[in-house]
């Protein structure tokens, strides 16, 4: 990510609905973001954990969605419009429809990943983490399309507790929604990847 629209003041959404729409961008505590565009392997993974999630909660009350979407997070000083955090998760659910607006979303995802790369992994793994732990996302998930490595954090008590970090590979359950998991083997793999081997660990 690139820094870009410096300012002495701290952008709010509106501001930010007022920025051009290219490159795509996101506000943390008020700095606008340029978001390198995904690679394949990025696209793949969004794809199919999309359907996944789709298939599963057709029907339901919960919803997934899929970036470019603007998530804003509010603090509780901040009224409607003037929020300094806008994120646009790769892939989340909500359930509380009630946060939906046009345009957005007002309000925490119940889950939410984040399919990372060099060049966003600390920004996904620090500062994104931050706000959605803060904002109170009941489950945040990090994978890695090139690793397959996959960080899953969950909500314990009022924050976020100790990443459970896994090699994506075979089905994960969600805690957050009852009866859904993700199959990573459906998840295209990077050329020459291979499973690891005991060989691998000894």
């Amino acid at each position: 990510m690139a820094r870009v629209y410096p300012t002495a003041a701290a952008l709010t959404y509106r501001d930010y609905l007022a920025l051009p729409a290219s490159p795509r961008l996101e506000l943390i505590d008020g700095l606008a973001l340029a978001m390198a565009g995904p690679g394949r392997l990025h696209q793949a993974a969004v794809l199919s954990v999309a359907a996944q999630l789709y298939n599963q909660l057709l029907g339901k009350a919960c919803r997934p969605y899929v970036a470019p979407f603007d998530v804003r997070l509010p603090k509780a000083s901040e009224v409607e419009g003037e929020e300094r955090n806008v994120l646009q998760p790769d892939v989340f659910v909500v359930c509380d429809r009630s946060k939906e607006r046009e345009r957005s979303l007002l309000g925490a995802p119940d889950f939410v990943l984040e399919v990372t790369s060099p060049s966003t992994s600390s920004r996904d793994h620090i500062g994104k983490r931050r706000l959605y732990e803060a904002a109170g996302v009941r489950e945040y998930w990090l994978f890695d399309p090139d690793t397959r490595l996959l960080h899953l954090y969950r909500r314990e008590g009022a924050g976020f507790g100790r990443p459970e970090v896994l090699l994506g590979i075979g089905v994960h359950a969600l805690v957050s929604l009852e009866g859904v998991q993700i199959d990573f083997d459906l998840v295209e793999k990077p050329d020459g990847w291979r499973e690891p081997t005991l060989d691998d660990v000894e």
